[in-house]
């Protein structure tokens, strides 16, 4: 049976990154110690988004996340009353802690304290904003949420691509979404790093940190056909495994890097390993790609972003932001992003780019 295709079709961002922003975003540096930092979205206009009755009930990750999946719907022109067999695929590791962390601190450690908000529910789980999601734009499709680090964003788009293929949706809202600002969380990011360096991958490198939310618009190409919908790219492969070994790795490679003579990839790494960056740059010397295929690495620019990473950079590029002058989307066909985590995980995505977006 002939797979459908997949076309990414609307982005949305909230990020302090996004040139593009025409709300009011402000964000700042926090120090979480002498030679790491956390980028910090300190104020952002959710009034577009939120209403002020429900914004009491959130944690700032599901507002991030909310806003960004309905610029994402505006971004192609979707009537938010209508969306009928759409999924929701959404990536996230911490929940809300900013939301939650005090009435904790007082369960504990006040003898007066015997009952905690009755929103815990829908705003500190990580499920908190699938949730949300479903509940405003009435959405009753398959519904996931990936924890898995910083492979859960990449797992999102992936597994919402595979339902739409095999024709479970024919549409799907799908991205990720971090609130690293509360106090509990600054103090495990400051360890983080080197809870990273003990894993599979070996030793790890982060400086720095970033919050935000990013959203994708996925769309079979019935759908697209049918609505004209404007497209950004198309995802053609989902790669998804546990501690690959090296001639796993090479057949996968082989088969993502199969190209016609004017294509190039833009290949985009985790950047936090040097044992990743070793592999794929053996494979790309062995096999005599070097003028086929760029790899690259944000970490220097946009830090470790958990979920969020590698989608921010997918969604940048695909919404002409230029990632600060560092990246021609226009030379390159092909973009894949690759993720790692600390237990082991690989996961990738390969999307061709449309030109004249």
């Amino acid at each position: 049976m002939k797979k459908n295709r997949v076309f990414i079709t609307g982005v949305g961002l909230v990020s302090p990154y996004d040139k593009t922003e025409s709300e009011k975003l402000i964000s700042e540096n926090e120090y979480i110690s002498n030679d790491s930092f956390l980028k910090k979205i300190k104020q952002f206009d959710y009034s577009n988004y939120i209403n002020t009755r429900l914004k009491k009930k959130i944690d700032d990750f599901s507002m991030f996340g909310m806003s960004a999946a309905e610029k994402a719907l505006n971004s192609n022109r979707w009537e938010k009353d209508n969306l009928k067999n759409f999924g929701i695929y959404i990536g996230n590791n911490l929940g809300g802690w900013k939301y939650i962390e005090q009435d904790i601190l007082d369960l504990h450690y006040k003898k007066e304290k015997f009952s905690m908000s009755p929103y815990v529910a829908t705003a500190w789980f990580p499920a908190a904003l699938q949730g949300q999601i479903s509940i405003k734009f009435r959405i009753k499709g398959l519904s996931k949420t990936y924890s898995l680090e910083d492979v859960a964003g990449i797992q999102s788009i992936g597994y919402a691509v595979e339902a739409i293929k095999n024709n479970r949706i024919n549409k799907a809202i799908c991205g990720a979404s971090e609130c690293l600002s509360s106090t509990y969380m600054k103090s495990i990011l400051y360890k983080y790093n080197e809870y990273c360096s003990k894993g599979y991958f070996g030793k790890s490198n982060i400086l720095s940190y970033s919050e935000g939310a990013v959203f994708f618009i996925l769309e079979d190409f019935n759908s697209v056909k049918k609505r004209e919908s404007k497209t950004l790219g198309e995802v053609l492969d989902f790669i998804d495994v546990f501690r690959p070994e090296k001639d796993f790795l090479d057949k996968t490679y082989s088969k993502l890097f199969q190209l016609l003579e004017k294509e190039q990839i833009l290949f985009i790494l985790d950047g936090r390993y040097k044992k990743e960056e070793d592999i794929i740059k053996d494979f790309v010397s062995t096999n005599n790609l070097i003028t086929k295929v760029s790899i690259v690495n944000f970490q220097n620019l946009f830090g470790y972003q958990f979920s969020v990473s590698g989608l921010m950079e997918l969604g940048l590029l695909l919404s002409e932001n230029n990632i600060q002058g560092t990246i021609d989307i226009e030379k390159f066909t092909h973009i894949i992003i690759q993720r790692v985590n600390p237990n082991g995980n690989l996961s990738l995505i390969k999307v061709k780019i449309k030109k004249n977006r």
